[in-house]
């Protein structure tokens, strides 16, 4: 995940400072919305760069094949989480014309979020955790309903992905069929309450099987 924000051309690096450790803040305490930042495709995330501009001009140069700024960075800032695949790791630096950077935070420092937030997080974390546990027998119910004999539960790593081990899984031409008929009418219960793909498996959830993203926008 990535997203570049424009901040007025004569932002300071003192101001530049106190964003970047406003970000480290709200995404280390996944108040993604606070940043304007849609939650549900964040939160699904386990790593993210986010860029400050000074001014609009260069700030799409990550998504163009040519930039209107010429080659090289034009960043003012950058802010980094899930360094070396660990969300709680992450960085902040301040970058100048001539590419070189300076570091503003780390998470050698040992910085960590304060208490009363830490405890949100792991209240919201249960709770989610119950909504998608509550759903997957839901619609475990609802398949066996229709006829369709399939074990429905969470994953535990990632936590937004169904695991659906059925028989019927016996080959690809099988489990593309049923990603593409029978699940459409649940996609966007799924996508609600945070599910961002579904595994599908025969024989087993030790089986690594095969996994589908549901396209949640």
């Amino acid at each position: 995940m990535s997203v570049s924000i424009v901040v007025p051309v004569n932002t300071t690096d003192d101001q530049l400072r106190s964003l970047l450790w406003l970000f480290r803040e709200k995404v280390r305490s996944r108040q993604f919305a606070d940043l304007g930042l849609k939650s549900t495709e964040w939160e699904s995330s386990n790593s993210g760069v986010v860029e400050f501009y000074r001014g609009a001009k260069c700030a799409n140069e990550d998504y163009v094949v040519k930039g209107p700024c010429g080659q090289g960075s034009h960043t003012a800032a950058y802010y980094h989480w899930g360094l070396e695949s660990d969300p709680s790791k992450d960085a902040g630096y301040l970058q100048q014309k001539n590419e070189d950077e300076t570091l503003v935070f780390d998470f050698k420092d040992g910085w960590t979020i304060s208490p009363e937030a830490q405890a949100k997080m792991v209240a919201k974390d249960k709770a989610d955790d119950a909504e998608r546990e509550a759903f997957a027998k839901l619609l475990q119910d609802e398949l066996t309903g229709m006829g369709l004999e399939m074990s429905v539960r969470p994953s535990l790593d990632p936590k937004n992905q169904l695991h659906i081990d059925s028989d019927i899984f016996k080959d690809t031409p099988t489990r593309v069929q049923f990603v593409t008929t029978v699940l459409p009418s649940s996609k966007a219960a799924l996508c609600k309450v945070g599910y961002r793909s579904v595994r599908l498996t025969k024989g087993g959830f030790f089986e690594e099987g095969q996994a589908y993203s549901l396209g949640c926008k």
